[in-house]
């Protein structure tokens, strides 16, 4: 057996022209620019209709890794389907340039049948487009050099007719790798299939709402620092992708790297200013790779979120309050003289000695007739006089005792007025009784959340809200008299207890809430948290109309129902429970206020798993940013 060696010349063919020639004739070189051209038409084509919501940047590096693991594992599946063609080596460099991957592989192969082994080399060029949320890498293997050629065996041929054997089957091999590539691409799914699930505890179903976004297209650019891609984001949860079909033909059909350069510098300078208009500014670091999330899109889907609104039912308690404060009036507001009370004394009533004391007697006589004779009884006549002389005596002394005790009630009144006086002119202001108690109740709080909007760069959201409470209460109420407080307020202590009816209607209010964002591990979590705001309320019925027909207040405290009967009821009780202590006056009118911070709630964006490839799988980790929200894989 005998083996012919044909070493040929490496990459430059200027000394094997003939070799060459062959070459370009039964494999004609498909230019680069060609590819390159095509990616930045398509992308220009696109570029006006697009919105971008998501950005993302994988690293030269990274892709060199997808490329080399990718490639390597098709040619071995190439390898171990074709029975004729033995892989011995293959290796491959990879380097970017403008919208375009250049390779070059280096290949070791043993064509059994033809009993041929050879090395070569291949310049090649991967084409970048994207559809949905995949990006695709299509190598193709364009022109190729021979290294050298093994023939194992006898060969009477030339070495011309060998070499064309040789070069018929490597480009055989060729066509069949770039059958394979171009059908199968190397696909990066940079899925961002992102469902936000309502934060807030809802009570009807209507309010029960998640948003689902997805990548829909987008635009792709390349240079020496790594792959760009402006996309644009979907509702549509189907994943419905188009096949795309590329016609190997079409590459041949060349452009000059002016037209090339030209488009190109076209399209960066649009590519740029989307990408700075929606997007933090990119600085290429050692970062693999980056997805930037606008701080829009998270609004948008926010917003969608929370459009339907919430009704949220939380349990509402008033904790108990203790009250104590002291009945106070303006010393000048006190009218001493209402102290006076009019005398009043039983008179003694005369018994009457008015009675007749005459007798008479009659006498008939015939034929005369009857008469009567009719005489005063001397015993009759002295029993009345004694009557009227004890009777006047009588109504003399109780008239010295009425005069008497006119003049005692007279003495009382004026001290006691002067002592008012007195009272009066030495303090501005008299207290007249301790007002003490207590208060507590619950209830339940019904939150209804409408009205919506969130703000485009996430500082915070407002949001119409409005609070219906109904709660039942107890009031425990006692009433000391002091001082004065005995002729003013009331002649003796009270005491009641009142179970009242709570309600609270604020209304539709507009709240700002501002958006936090905290960092954990592997979350990014957007924290609602409102503020307390406050809230005006009614009890049923109002206290002060339980008093005031309350027979037992009536009884004790008369002078105090007076005061709160007649006039204006606001202002006298304002006056009788003192203008410094509004909430107890408020209450007792049957209004109430207070404060309510409804329940937090959080957001949650997680950590996502990046699929580059069929072998390589990243996590990228969520940050806060400007513009974005960034998944980050160092």
């Amino acid at each position: 057996m005998k083996k012919l060696v044909v070493v040929l010349c490496a990459f430059a063919l200027s000394s094997c022209s003939v070799l060459k020639s062959l070459i370009d004739e039964q494999a004609p070189p498909l230019t680069v620019i060609d590819q390159r051209f095509d990616s930045v038409k398509t992308n220009l084509s696109q570029i006006g209709n697009l919105t971008p919501s998501v950005a993302a940047f994988i690293s030269e590096k990274l892709i060199k890794e997808v490329l080399a693991n990718e490639i390597n594992k098709t040619v071995r599946k190439e390898d171990d389907k074709n029975s004729n063609i033995n892989v011995l080596r293959f290796a491959s460099e990879y380097y970017l340039s403008d919208q375009t991957i250049y390779l070059k592989p280096r290949f070791t192969l043993e064509f059994i049948k033809e009993r041929i082994t050879l090395e070569a080399s291949f310049d090649g060029a991967v084409g970048v487009h994207n559809l949905a949320d995949s990006i695709y890498l299509r190598p193709a293997l364009l022109d190729f050099e021979i290294d050298s050629i093994e023939f194992d065996g006898t060969w009477n041929d030339s070495k011309e007719a060998l070499s064309k054997l040789a070069i018929d089957v490597l480009k055989g091999f060729k066509d069949n790798l770039n059958r394979v590539l171009f059908k199968e691409p190397i696909s990066m799914k940079l899925e961002w299939q992102q469902s936000f699930e309502h934060p807030l505890y809802t009570t009807s179903p209507a309010s029960e709402k998640s948003t689902f976004r997805r990548f829909e297209k987008g635009l792709i650019l390349v240079n020496e620092k790594g792959l760009r891609l402006l996309a644009q984001v979907t509702q549509n949860p189907q994943n419905n992708i188009p096949e795309v079909e590329i016609d190997i033909s079409k590459l041949g059909q060349t452009h000059s790297l002016e037209e090339f350069n030209s488009l190109f510098e076209q399209y960066k300078q649009q590519y740029e200013a989307i990408w700075n208009t929606y997007f933090d500014k990119l600085t290429e670091t050692d970062m693999s790779l980056l997805i930037m999330i606008s701080k829009a899109s998270i609004s948008e889907i926010l917003q969608e979120t929370l459009s339907v609104g919430a009704n949220i039912s939380e349990n509402f308690d008033i904790p108990k309050t203790d009250f104590n404060s002291s009945i106070e009036l303006e010393s000048n507001k006190l009218d001493c003289q209402t102290l006076r009370e009019p005398f009043r004394r039983s008179r003694y009533q005369r018994e009457s000695c008015n009675w007749s004391c005459q007798r008479c007697v009659s006498a008939c006589v015939p034929i005369l007739g009857c008469s009567e004779a009719c005489t005063d009884e001397p015993a009759c006549l002295s029993s009345r006089a004694v009557c009227n002389t004890r009777e006047e005596g009588r109504v003399l002394a109780d008239n010295l005792v009425h005069e008497e005790a006119r003049v005692r009630h007279q003495i009382e009144q004026e001290a006691r007025v002067g002592a008012c006086d007195v009272a009066r002119e030495a303090a501005d202001f008299m207290a007249l009784a301790k007002f003490k108690g207590n208060s507590k109740g619950s209830g339940k709080a019904n939150i209804n959340i409408q009205s919506v909007t969130v703000n485009s760069d996430l500082t915070g959201l407002s949001l119409s809200l409005d609070i219906n409470v109904q709660a039942d209460a107890k009031i425990n109420l006692k009433i000391q008299p002091i001082d004065l407080g005995h002729a003013f307020f009331c002649i003796a202590p009270y005491a009641n207890t009142f179970d009242q009816k709570i309600r609270v209607s604020t209304g539709f209010k507009t709240n700002e809430i501002p958006i936090v964002p905290t960092s954990s591990e592997d979350t990014l979590k957007l924290n609602f948290d409102f503020e307390s705001f406050s809230y005006e309320g009614t009890l049923s019925p109002p206290p002060i109309q339980i008093f005031i027909s309350d027979p037992e207040f009536i009884a004790k405290c008369g002078a105090a129902n007076t005061l709160i009967v007649t006039g204006v009821a606001i202002a006298k009780v304002a006056e009788i429970f003192g203008e410094d202590e509004p909430d107890t006056v408020a209450n007792l009118l049957g209004r109430f206020s207070g404060e309510y911070t409804p329940p937090s709630f959080e957001m949650i964006i997680e950590s996502e798993t990046i699929s580059l490839g069929e072998e390589l799988d990243l996590l990228a980790l969520p940050t806060w940013s400007e513009k974005a929200i960034h998944l980050t894989s160092p």
